[in-house]
């Protein structure tokens, strides 16, 4: 029985040292790493980051990591851009046995990430954070496995507060949070979601003076593109079950419903092919529903040329850093090296007893294969094609609908219904309509000279 009871002593023992200088090795790489994911990171986000303290134990290591975060001037005040500073706190648990909450996750880390204001913040800044304190609760949580797989869930809470804008007016908001969830996967794919219930921008004096959106759910799925990091392909699906706008001193007072978005940006041999399609339905007082599509597809984009201008773009907007005229001309002739287009397609009143309202439009630019100097010379290197079909009806109630400020039935209503009506009889008389059966239709084509409307020269 001793025997046994000290083989037994010393395989615990032995466990134990190798679960110990596991975790301190683990540790270890996680701190040669980290330097090089910030550097990714920044690349990726043009935000800034730096390591301010670093405290490697056996066990679980702690990071604090300042992150600069560029902001916009305001022209008004005369400022230059100012920068929020942030120090976000990473707790990090030690694998392979990462200890956390009283249970142990066979991985290579785990993290919770805390944010605050850094103490060299702008008053500014720090002022402007005391207001909504919750934004600072927000949360992140991320693992990471040992096949270089991981996921990570951000959280911002809930808040309500009642604020009073520069026009003096006052202003409730009410936003019902944020979560963000993201998977990844060791061939640089990652998939996730996003749900944020709500958010109401409210008069608190008159309640019926309000913008809501409720309902905005995503998913997506993509992968990032070697050597290319400002490039994932893949798909994106976004619901926004409705959008309400209540204006009454603007008369103004509408809702959106069944906002849907739907992208993708996919390989197509050596380019790349985006395309988007959203669709919704709108809703007005006394005014029947307004169903609508709209479908853009940017077709034969150079990767390398789109990569850049997304980095371009990125750093126009986070780091506001605008780009050089030689850098514009680079980046836009390498996307026109690949003779790019453009085609549209956006209906309206889909579904309706007098049915919908069609127009289709498509740009070619195989002339233009460098960044002309000029718009003149840009146009005489574009073709464009367009067309319109609609039921007279349609075309005058979609006109008549959109005029939110008459009410269907009034006057002023209809009114205007016998101007639009007199509006499109004059483009039937110019030639620029043709009238058939009901159905009004027109086709314009732009050939890099001449501007024709149904096969004849603008006059």
């Amino acid at each position: 029985m001793k025997k046994v009871a000290i083989v037994a002593a010393t395989l615990i023992v032995v466990i134990f040292l190798c679960w110990v200088g596991a975790s301190y090795y683990t540790g270890g790489v996680i701190a040669r790493r980290l330097p090089e994911e910030l550097r990714k990171v920044e690349e990726i986000t043009g935000w800034s980051y730096a390591i301010k303290e670093e405290d490697r134990g056996i066990f679980r290591s702690r990071y604090v990591i300042a992150m600069s975060l560029p902001l916009p001037a305001d022209p008004d005040a005369g400022a230059s851009p100012g920068v929020i500073s942030l120090d976000m706190t990473w707790h990090i648990p030690h694998g392979p046995l990462a200890f956390k909450d009283g249970s142990l996750t066979l991985c290579q880390a785990l993290a919770d990430v805390t944010f605050a204001i850094a103490p060299d913040a702008a008053p500014d800044v720090s002022a402007a954070a005391a207001q909504i304190p919750e934004l600072l609760q927000s949360s992140l949580h991320a693992q990471a496995n040992f096949d270089d797989t991981g996921s990570l869930t951000f959280t911002v809470p809930p808040f309500f507060r009642s604020f009073v804008q520069k026009n003096g007016t006052p202003l409730n908001v009410d936003w019902k949070g944020l979560t963000l969830t993201v998977n990844f996967a060791k061939d640089n794919s990652f998939t996730g979601t996003l749900d944020a219930p709500a958010l109401v921008l409210r008069d608190p004096k008159d309640d019926n003076h309000r913008v809501a959106l409720s309902g905005l759910s995503e998913t997506f799925s993509a992968k990032v593109v070697p050597g290319r990091p400002h490039l994932s392909t893949g798909d994106v699906h976004g619901v926004l079950k409705s959008l309400d706008v209540n204006a009454p001193a603007a008369h103004t007072a509408f809702s959106i419903s069944d906002i849907t978005l739907n992208g993708r940006l996919a390989p197509r041999g050596v380019v790349l092919d985006y395309t988007i399609d959203v669709k919704g339905t709108r809703h007005a007082p006394d005014s029947p529903d307004i169903p609508a599509n709209l479908n853009i597809a940017l077709n034969s984009l150079d990767p390398d040329a789109l990569n850049e201008l997304l980095g371009m773009l990125q750093k126009a907007g986070v780091a506001k850093q605008d780009p050089s005229h030689e850098e514009i001309v680079r980046v836009a002739s390498g996307l026109l090296s690949r003779s790019p287009s453009i085609t549209l397609l956006a209906s309206a009143m889909e579904g309706t007893p007098s049915g919908p309202v069609t127009l289709k439009a498509q740009v070619d630019t195989d002339r233009m294969k460098t960044l002309p100097p000029s718009w003149d010379r840009a146009l005489t290197q574009l073709r464009v094609n367009a067309s319109l079909d609609a039921s007279e009806t349609s075309l005058l109630d979609l006109m008549r609908l959109l005029r939110s400020e008459n009410a269907p039935g009034t006057p002023a209503c209809e009114q205007c219904r016998e101007e639009d009506a007199q509006s499109i009889d004059d483009l039937v008389t110019r030639g620029h309509l043709i009238r058939a059966d009901g159905k009004l239709a027109a086709e314009v084509v732009w050939d890099g000279q001449t501007l024709l409307i149904n096969g004849k020269p603008l006059q």
